[in-house]
């Protein structure tokens, strides 16, 4: 199934349920005959007609009847053995809510879920021919199915509607079959039925969730859509009432400014803890046109219990994970993309239940475990996504793309100087500036705008003519300022003629897009690839020092490229290679940002080499700064037809760091095992050759054979491969392995990429643990209460409670409350280990797992308190924690003694609420210090209970 918004089609048991629509001549009687039925039904709500038939509908399969029969449209009456009826009367039996697409009825459904349907009625006498129409209204938002042709007998009848969603509070659910009279009856009131659900809680939830954006990243990108919660085709709302949806969208479009944000790698993380269904990797993701047929890259995980995600629109090559995999929440599974139909980059993120979309703004606090972060965009301050200043008015793909920046303008060029400007939001009624301030700080131009309606992503610009700057040299600044406030500061520099006393600029663009510093190109599909350079300085733009990746050589290169001037790179891709090759085309220039400018070229081909192959079928790489080496390609394979292999060589081919780093991991010297001993590589404890090139960045890691060298041992030679990093920087890193044979033979480029991510967070810790009330009573523990420092998942299995003596495992159930100081879990307890609510006399161990439980971030919890990620944290371990019951040890010396005997007579005969009533020893939890509790004390007088 296609995970783009547009032609989606349910499918329901055996029935398709396809696209309705409604005629307009009836709508009016329609919502007249609605009203007045409802009020019959004592429903005062206020009815709203849908416009159009934004809804999908259909029969359910066949069902069988009360005599074991089914009913068959046209073929079944249920007069068989009676009288059979004169005139045709329709009669509701009874309307509901479906679950999910396989029909399965319920009485209600998680708040934020999307609705579908069910009418059953029965029909008797009506003619075959007969035409009616069936409308449903959820709290009075109407729907109405057209020229509906069941004979007699009995019927059933569903509708989901795009934008039907469970709003908190009671919902309302009105049916009426033949809403138009258009058969005459016997009976007319008993065409219609009402009925009230109220939706829940998500409680099939395994776990909370976190956005699906890296923590650092948030700031740095929009969330431009939500779901449309309104079915009518002409009202397009998200679930807080504004127009912030896309029209029939299910789920969230969280956009990134521009390629350029892309391709810095925007990690995108899974939601909750759960297994990959689906993935779909290698489609095209610089798409700019939103009504594209484009297909997307995507990944879907199953949460349990009918609970998935998908999270479409990713980076081509930057998915992470692959079917069957099972990740935890905040695991990083891809990157933010353009692939599909998009009108730049951004991540589709959707949320379905059993098959049906979810918009969980409607209660984020249930399904969020840090709320805060997915607060309403509205909400939030405005952030600068991007600033730059650029020459005229930007079009829509070079927005996309990332615009080109430019630092001095020529006022005789007739250049505008131009100040663009993406925002996260704007709110109906801001009102924005754009100043340009001559180099003494005079106000030479100020533009006001005021927003005519709010938008979650904006992009807005200003030009200031040339006549405005070109007379006055020097600095000026360009600002903006969103009511009052200043936003964005940009300096250019105005050059007064001639040219020379103006600096050369030098900007890119391949196959018409402008590519930035450092910037991915799109994939590129010809033999000739033309690279356009424009110099708008003032002075000569020089270029020298090239260097193409290989696989392209050089055709024409400009050496200097005038004043105002363009220039054309020609390259040719010379070598035949399979599927995708990536490089880094370096040269210098005497612009002076940019002594050396790169920028990444991809090219694709599909021409096999039979000879000799090396294929890194696993996804790409994701490593975090900081983390243990990462292995190449655990699947990686060699082979060769004719000829042992030579030579096998792991390229830097871009993006690679000073501190990148390829090694060997020695596994032994066993089957199938690579072992490395200075530099001499063996395979199954045979030396197969040597190491001759290390792989620090920028060199390869190149090994040569010798006549004991096999394609098994490239095999398990290109799988034990690893790779780390010392860098801080983060971004993507792309490797190529090439082999060559004894007969020359090159094999074709296998590419790899690696998504580097920057370094975890601190890990969270526990700031505190107390058991029971706090104090140092023991008499009574019906809680441990855990203090984080940080907003953490926990799993309700990742905190375990046994008795000492026996091991035996206590009931838990694990209370959560997010606070300003972290996540407090309080630990309740319940079966057989406990009496009133607390722990029965004994000495118990707690033991919480760092392994499964992360802050928002993905980071993992120090659970030992040791500075570092890891280690589980252990209550009652040692006597000094103090992690038992003791029913009557009210001072926590392990001893029920004569001291607590004289508080417990002092207590004796009060209730809750009485001057020294001590809670403690109110052992069956009623309230009252009374006989049942002496006896208790009475038992445990001059009892010791040691640790063990």
């Amino acid at each position: 199934m296609s995970h783009s918004e547009q032609g989606k089609r349910y499918q329901m048991g055996r029935s398709t349920i396809y696209h309705g629509s409604r005629r307009p001549r009836v709508r009016r009687l329609l919502a007249e005959r609605l009203e007045s039925r409802a009020m019959l039904a004592g429903n005062s709500d206020n009815f709203t007609k849908l416009e159009s038939g934004n809804f999908s509908w259909g029969r359910l399969p066949d069902a069988p009847l009360p005599d074991g029969s089914f009913f068959s449209e046209g073929s079944y009456s249920p007069d068989r053995g009676r009288a059979p009826r004169t005139t045709p009367n329709i009669r509701v039996t009874s309307t509901t809510i479906l679950r999910d697409g396989d029909g399965s009825l319920v009485s209600s459904i998680p708040v934020g879920q999307m609705i579908s349907v069910q009418v059953n009625f029965v029909t008797e006498a009506v003619p075959p021919q007969s035409r009616y129409d069936i409308l449903f209204a959820v709290n009075g938002l109407i729907l109405t199915m057209d020229n509906i042709s069941w004979a007699t007998g009995n019927g059933s009848w569903f509708a989901i509607a795009k934008g039907w969603y469970a709003q908190p509070g009671q919902r309302s659910l009105v049916t009426v079959v033949d809403a138009n009279n258009e058969v005459v009856e016997s009976l007319e009131n008993d065409n219609s039925a009402q009925q009230t659900f109220l939706p829940t809680s998500p409680a099939e939830l395994q776990g909370q969730w976190i956005f699906p954006v890296g923590d650092r990243y948030r700031l740095d990108v929009a969330t431009q859509y939500y779901a449309d919660v309104d079915p009518r085709t002409t009202h397009t709302i998200d679930f807080a009432g504004n127009a912030f949806a896309r029209a029939e969208g299910t789920g969230w479009n969280i956009r990134a400014a521009n390629f350029r944000a892309q391709d810095q790698g925007i990690p995108i993380l899974a939601a909750a803890a759960g297994t990959v269904m689906e993935t779909v990797d290698g489609n095209f993701d610089r798409e700019t046109n939103i009504f594209s047929s484009a297909n997307s890259n995507y990944v879907t995980i199953d949460h349990g219990n009918g609970w998935r995600t998908t999270y479409s629109s990713l980076a081509r090559d930057s998915i992470t994970v692959s079917v069957g995999q099972t990740v935890r929440a905040g695991e990083i599974i891809g990157n933010m993309g353009a692939s599909g139909p998009t009108a730049g980059s951004q991540l589709y993120f959707l949320m379905t239940r059993n098959g049906m979309p979810i918009e969980p703004m409607w209660a984020a606090g249930q399904y969020f475990l840090d709320p805060s972060t997915v607060t309403y965009q509205e909400d939030l301050v405005p952030t600068v996504l991007d600033a730059v200043m650029t020459r005229n008015e930007p079009s829509s793909h070079q927005w996309a793309s990332g615009l080109a920046e430019q630092s001095h303008f020529f006022g005789h060029t007739g250049s505008s100087a131009t100040l663009a400007v993406s925002l996260s939001h704007l709110r109906q009624g801001d009102i924005y500036t754009f100043e340009f301030l001559e180099p003494d700080g005079t106000v030479a131009a100020s533009y006001d705008q005021t927003a005519t309606e709010s938008q979650l992503y904006v992009q807005v610009a200003k030009l200031l003519s040339p006549s405005y700057y070109f007379t006055v040299p020097g600095q000026w600044q360009a600002r903006f300022l969103l009511n009052g406030e200043l936003l964005v500061s940009e300096p250019f520099v105005s050059v007064v003629s001639p040219y020379s006393n103006g600096p050369p600029q030098m900007q890119l663009s391949v196959s018409g897009a402008q590519v930035s510093f450092g910037q991915a190109t799109a994939v590129l599909r010809e033999v000739i690839l033309d690279v356009g350079i424009f110099n708008p300085g003032g002075q000569p733009l020089t270029l020298g020092n090239w260097k193409v990746p290989e696989g392209f050589e050089i055709v024409s290169v400009p050496t200097q490229v005038a004043a105002f001037d363009s220039g054309l790179l020609r390259l040719r891709a010379v070598d035949r290679f399979e599927s995708k090759a990536y490089g880094e085309v370096r040269f210098t220039t005497n612009d002076p940002r940019y002594p050396e400018f790169w920028f990444m070229i991809e090219a694709e081909d599909s021409t096999p080499n039979p000879f000799t192959e090396v294929i890194l079928p696993g996804p790409a790489l994701a490593y975090r700064v900081g983390d243990d080496p990462v292995a190449f390609d655990t699947s990686a394979e060699f082979t060769s037809l004719f000829a042992v292999p030579h030579e096998l060589a792991i390229h830097w081919e871009g993006g690679r760091q000073l501190g990148d780093q390829l090694l060997v991991q020695s596994s032994g010297s066993g089957d199938g095992q690579i072992e490395v001993v200075n530099d001499q590589v063996r395979y199954q404890g045979v030396t197969i050759g040597a190491i001759t090139q290390t792989g620090n960045a920028p060199n390869p890691l190149v090994f040569d054979f010798n006549s004991s060298i096999s394609n098994e041992a490239v095999t398990a030679l290109l799988r034990s491969i690893q790779f780390n990093t010392s860098s801080v920087d983060a971004g993507p890193r792309f490797l190529r392995a090439m082999a060559k044979d004894t007969f020359g033979f090159s094999s074709t480029n296998a590419v790899k990429s690696v998504r580097v991510h920057p370094a975890y967070t601190e890990p969270a810790k526990v700031s505190n643990v107390q058991v029971g009330s706090g104090d140092a009573a023991r008499s009574l523990v019906d809680a441990v209460n855990i203090q984080f420092d940080a907003t953490v998942v926990v799993p309700s299995d990742a905190i375990r409670v046994v008795r000492r003596s026996d091991q035996a495992i206590v009931d838990t159930v694990v209370q959560l409350t997010q606070g300003p100081e972290g996540t407090l879990a309080r630990v309740v307890f319940s079966g057989a280990l406990t009496e009133f609510g607390s722990l029965r006399d004994g000495n118990y161990m707690l033991t919480l797992d760092a392994s499964r439980i992360y802050r928002a971030d993905g980071s993992s919890l120090d659970g030992d308190g040791n500075g570092t990620a890891g280690g589980d944290l252990i209550v009652g371990d040692d006597a000094a924690d103090g992690f038992y019951r003791l029913f009557g040890d009210t001072s926590g010396n392990r001893v029920v003694e004569l001291g607590e005997f004289n508080l417990f007579r002092s207590s004796f005969g009060r209730q809750t609420g009485n001057a020294g009533f001590i809670p403690e020893f109110d052992f069956n939890q009623d309230g009252n210090i009374t006989l049942a509790d002496f006896n208790k004390f009475r038992s445990n007088f001059g009892q010791n209970l040691p640790f063990a």
